[in-house]
C-alpha cells in the first residue's frame, strides 16, 4: 500500500526475500520496522500473523506515523480494540504488543547520536536537521561542545503537563524532545497524538 516502486507495484515480497537472505547468512539479530498509519492500522492483526508465519521468532518494531494528519478519535479507538484483542497472546517480540516496559533513557542527541546534513552541518537529531538553532557544528570544524551542553539541559527539563501520568517515564514524548519540536515547535511540551498512542499501549498491555 505504501512502499510502491516506479512501476506502481508493491515491494513487500522483496522485503520477505531480503529478510530470508539475511537469516540464511546467519544474521539472527534482524528487526523489521513497520510503519503504522491511519490507512493501514486495520491490517495490524493480519500483518502480525503474516510476520509470524515468516518467522515465529521474528522481532517487529511497529512505528506509528505521528505526522499522519488523518488520525481521529474514532480510528484510535478502533486501534485500541485491536490491541486489546492481543491481550491473551504472549507476543513480546512485537513492539506494540510487548508486555515488559522499561524506563526511557536520556536522549543521546549530540552525545552519541549525530546527523550530518548534505551541506556538512551537524545536528543532534534527524527531526531538527536544517534548523539553524539546533546546529551543533560542521564536518570541517567539529562539534560545538558548549552548544551541545545547552541543548542537553532540555533533555531533563520537567514537563508539567506530564505530572501525575503513570506512563510519563516510559513515554516517547517525554524522552524525544526533538520529536516534540518537529510536531509542535516546542521541546518541553508533550504531543497529544503521541500521548494517545503511548497511553493506549500502556493500557492495552496492562490488561
Amino acid at each position: 500500500m505504501n512502499r510502491i516502486d516506479g512501476k506502481g507495484d508493491g515491494t513487500y515480497h522483496r522485503i520477505q526475500k531480503a529478510y530470508q537472505l539475511l537469516k540464511s547468512c546467519g544474521l539472527d539479530n534482524v528487526r523489521v520496522r513497520a510503519t503504522l498509519n491511519s490507512g493501514n492500522f486495520r491490517y495490524l492483526a493480519d500483518s502480525v500473523e503474516d510476520f509470524l508465519k515468516e518467522d515465529p521468532d521474528i522481532s517487529v518494531l511497529f512505528a506509528p506515523d505521528y505526522f499522519d494528519q488523518d488520525w481521529s478519535d474514532e480510528k484510535l479507538a478502533e486501534l485500541q480494540e485491536i490491541l486489546a484483542s492481543f491481550a491473551d497472546k504472549d507476543l513480546r517480540n512485537i513492539s506494540i504488543l510487548e508486555k515488559d516496559y522499561h524506563e526511557n533513557c536520556t536522549c543521546k542527541g549530540g552525545i552519541s547520536n549525530f546527523h550530518i546534513y548534505v551541506n556538512g552541518l551537524l545536528y543532534p537529531c534527524s527531526f531538527v536537521v536544517n534548523e539553524k538553532q539546533f546546529c551543533i557544528g560542521d564536518i570541517w570544524n567539529g562539534l560545538n561542545r558548549k552548544k551541545i551542553k545547552v541543548l542537553q539541559k532540555n533533555y531533563v527539563e520537567p514537563m508539567p503537563e506530564c505530572d501525575g501520568c503513570d506512563n510519563a517515564k516510559y513515554c516517547l514524548s517525554y524522552k524525544c524532545r526533538y520529536l516534540n519540536w518537529s510536531l509542535l515547535s516546542e521541546l518541553n511540551k508533550p504531543v497529544p497524538i503521541i500521548c494517545q498512542f503511548e497511553n493506549m499501549k500502556w493500557c492495552s498491555n496492562k490488561i
